[in-house]
């Protein structure tokens, strides 16, 4: 069970699962976010809306649990308590039985490793603007020559 603010600000972006208000979650992730320059820690997830934060790590709802200048984890845990990770398995392993399945998450899991990375994503859209610019040229050429 992770029982500290320190140790929430460790596990970001793992997989968790946890009680809320009583509602067992058991797919949710740790968010830690710098605000102001204190850590805010959010447990995303898609059953209990709580305190609202920008990125909720691909869940609908974010639930603030800890924050490092007055409401340490530790110090005010009632409403969200048993935080324990979950290990996380990978894509492959749990559909070995149907490879077929595998070639679309493959380019999903590519799509969204691009997009977090925007100055590829934008060199790449930028890349292929230019290749459609040309090939518009190139075929107005073409029929020019005809």
């Amino acid at each position: 069970m992770i029982k500290t603010h320190e140790e929430l600000i460790k596990f970001h972006g793992k997989k968790v699962r946890c009680k809320i208000k009583g509602t067992e979650i058991d797919d949710a992730k740790i968010l830690v976010e710098d605000v102001n320059g204190y850590d805010k820690v959010y447990i995303c997830q898609n059953l209990k809306e709580g305190l609202e934060t920008k990125h909720k790590l691909g869940y609908r709802y974010s639930w603030c649990v800890s924050e490092s200048d007055h409401h340490k984890y530790e110090e005010d845990n009632q409403d969200c308590t048993d935080i324990e990770l979950v290990e996380e398995k990978h894509f492959e392993e749990k559909h070995e039985e149907t490879p077929c399945m595998l070639v679309p998450r493959v380019i999903i899991d590519g799509a969204i490793k691009a997009c977090k990375e925007w100055k590829a994503f934008e060199d790449v859209h930028n890349k292929l603007r230019e290749m459609a610019i040309n090939m518009k040229s190139f075929v107005k050429k073409l029929g020019e020559t005809k």
